[in-house]
């Protein structure tokens, strides 16, 4: 009998130990939340296009500009902003007040990575399609190209030198 409860006790134990360690994680996850601005500017960006929700989303800092400031690459989620061939991504270029909106490219699948090289004073960025695997959009000079499935397949050494973004 003391042995069934010194084992249950110790079940217990366990369970509670593994409970905790959810928590923490879950603390966790909810100190990556998105910059209040970034959250402002992708809200903005689903009223103006359709009114639709926008607050599913991942997303990733970097200076794609090398302006010293942070800019956004946001993947959307959820039946408005994702089809069968992938979700919208967008592109923020951080401001003093915030985000402003540079660009929106259509069925986009994650990994996304941040090239080292650039065109036009932007990072080139590399998206996954799902008819072209792995592409790279250059920038024009004012946006990034909207569909990546008419861009080219990203060079292996580009690829190998890239950093990841959202996985």
């Amino acid at each position: 009998m003391r042995r069934a409860k010194l084992k249950l006790l110790r079940g217990l134990a366990g369970c509670c130990a593994q409970f905790c360690l959810l928590l923490g994680s879950l603390s966790s996850v909810a100190l990556a939340q998105a910059p209040m601005e970034l959250s402002r500017a992708v809200r903005a960006y689903g009223v103006e296009h359709g009114g639709a929700n926008s607050s599913s989303f991942r997303y990733a800092l970097a200076d794609l500009d090398d302006d010293g400031r942070d800019d956004a690459i946001v993947l959307l989620s959820g039946p408005n902003f994702c089809g069968s061939g992938g979700c919208t991504m967008l592109v923020f270029r951080g401001t003093e007040a915030g985000f402003t909106f540079v660009s929106s490219i259509n069925i986009v699948l994650a990994p996304i990575r941040i090239s080292p090289y650039s065109v036009n004073g932007w990072r080139s960025l590399i998206v996954y399609t799902k008819d072209k695997g792995d592409v790279v959009l250059h920038f024009s000079g004012t946006r990034y190209p909207a569909d990546p499935s008419l861009q080219p397949k990203v060079r292996q050494v580009e690829l190998e030198a890239a950093s990841s973004a959202i996985q």
